[in-house]
């Protein structure tokens, strides 16, 4: 009885590799550069491929994770590729464009440059120098929450510039 049960189990291994072995595949009559460009495109389109336009060089790729904006071509007169340095150049472009954003990455830095030096202390108990830590923490934590909400009001019109730079203590 056990014997069949290893003849029955070999002949399934058998009939099962002789049935991945058979390949399925589409063939097609190529006729012009149109018809191999429709034909790549139906492709991709089957396959949920998508292309992006870089928003650094403004060439055409394909994302991989779909998020992505930029591409990996190197940038134009750069050294570095798209995916490196668009995100930081269109940054820096926004920033140029917008006062009030301007105005929240220096004084968000202060705070940053406040806390690393803080940290940095050394003639202070480890107790003291924590507590000290967490309260720049915290005072930075709120700071922001606010400001972001200030900085919303600015793009949406309801606050000035100058009411948010003031409100900064610049």
């Amino acid at each position: 009885m056990p014997s069949s049960i290893f003849i029955l189990r070999d002949a399934s291994i058998d009939y099962v590799s002789n049935l991945v072995t058979e390949v399925v595949y589409e063939e097609f009559e190529i006729r012009d550069l149109r018809h191999l460009l429709f034909l790549q495109t139906i492709s991709m389109m089957e396959a949920s491929t998508m292309i992006k336009k870089c928003k650094n060089c403004h060439e055409y790729f394909i994302p991989n994770p779909k998020n992505e904006e930029y591409c990996e071509r190197k940038a134009p007169g750069k050294n570095q590729p798209c995916s490196k340095i668009g995100a930081k150049c269109f940054y820096n472009e926004n920033l140029k464009e917008t006062p009030a954003l301007e105005t929240y990455e220096r004084v968000r830095n202060t705070h940053f440059e406040r806390d690393r030096r803080v940290k940095k202390i050394k003639n202070k108990s480890d107790e003291i120098k924590d507590r000290m830590i967490e309260k720049a923490r915290v005072t930075f934590e709120t700071w922001d929450r606010e400001a972001l909400e200030k900085l919303e009001l600015v793009k949406s019109g309801n606050l000035s510039v100058f009411d948010f730079e003031s409100w900064c203590k610049i």
